[in-house]
């Protein structure tokens, strides 16, 4: 869908456009989506005929036919496949011819006209064989026998299928052998042949049941392989988150560090201030000591009481001047037993 959204963007490029829509279509027709496969084909037929792409034309008119074929609406498949026909004859394209010839057998095949059918197998089958097609040449042989074989013609219809039998067991063509065992058996059965009817069926039902199997076992080995692929998705994208949760773990823990790292540099720029502040409280302590030693030895000379009381107030003063350098002090200790946290 991206490609199509694309070139739905971009000026239009006719060619390439009708082939997603035509690849579109086929998808859809395989998921018996038929309404959106017809969407789809319609959709390039249009560009087609735009464009004047003969052939490209009498592809998608092939494939509307065989949609309209898979609905069982086997009237317009046939007016779809014949105009199909009409324009690669118009072109000449010759080698194209055996595909509407198989197409317009089946159809007719469908329709009940046995006659007209095996007239369109017999023109594919002389150009499978003219083009050394020995897979085409089978089908066709097989198409013929079956068709004889609904007629009851049972000569010509065990002629045809044993020529279809002989070649596919040269390619060893599961898938063909199987389709013909089948019509050997009903034809065996038909001329009361019943234990080569039964041989024939025997071998039928074994292939069938081999292709199975296989066909199974390719499931099994496709779904084990998506397994593993989302088991891998799953596996990185949890390595993934983990990775990010670390990163926001790592990120978390250096924003912590970082917020003590600055609080161990505001608690030494605290414990300087803490000692600076020690330091002019000794020096005050020192000036009242001072004050009080001439204090006292005026006091000596003149026995005056104010110049007691004043050198008792800086004894006072003194005292509560050692009471804050403790407490200073104390803190001082306290930080000092503060370490700092190296990342």
């Amino acid at each position: 869908m991206q490609a199509l959204s694309y070139c739905e963007e971009i000026p239009r490029k006719d060619h390439l456009y009708s082939k997603i829509l035509n690849n579109l279509g086929i998808v859809y027709r395989k998921l018996h989506n038929y309404d959106k496969a017809l969407k789809y084909h319609y959709q390039a037929l249009e560009i087609k005929e735009k464009i004047n792409d003969k052939l490209e034309i009498s592809y998608t008119l092939n494939n509307i036919g065989t949609i309209y074929f898979d609905k069982n609406d086997y009237k317009t498949a046939l007016e779809f496949y014949e105009k199909a026909l009409a324009i690669k004859k118009e072109i000449g394209a010759e080698s194209e011819y055996v595909f509407s010839y198989v197409n317009l057998g089946s159809v007719y095949s469908k329709l009940g006209n046995i006659d007209k059918a095996l007239d369109f197998y017999f023109k594919s089958l002389e150009i499978e064989k003219k083009s050394h097609n020995l897979r085409g040449e089978i089908i066709a042989l097989s198409n013929i026998g079956s068709l004889f074989l609904s007629k009851k013609d049972l000569v010509n219809a065990e002629k045809y299928l044993n020529q279809g039998l002989t070649h596919a067991k040269e390619l060893d063509d599961k898938y063909l052998l199987k389709d013909i065992y089948s019509n050997m058996a009903t034809l065996f059965s038909e001329k009361k042949e019943f234990e080569k009817a039964f041989r024939y069926y025997k071998k039928f039902t074994h292939l069938k049941e081999e292709l199975l199997s296989e066909k199974t076992r390719n499931k099994i080995i496709e779904l084990e392989t998506k397994f593993e692929t989302e088991k891998k998705k799953k596996e990185a994208e949890i390595f993934r988150l983990k990775n990010v949760e670390l990163l926001n773990l790592n990120e978390t823990l250096k924003q912590n560090v970082d917020k003590q790292q600055k609080l161990l540099q505001e608690l030494s720029s605290h414990r300087e201030h803490l000692n600076l502040i020690n330091k002019i409280l000794r020096h005050d302590l020192i000036n009242d000591f001072s004050i009080i030693r001439s204090a006292i030895r005026i006091f000596q000379e003149s026995h005056n009481p104010e110049i007691l009381d004043e050198a008792i107030k800086h004894i006072d003063s003194s005292v509560a001047l050692i009471r804050r350098m403790k407490e200073l002090e104390t803190m001082i200790v306290s930080n000092t037993n503060l370490q700092q946290i190296n990342v």
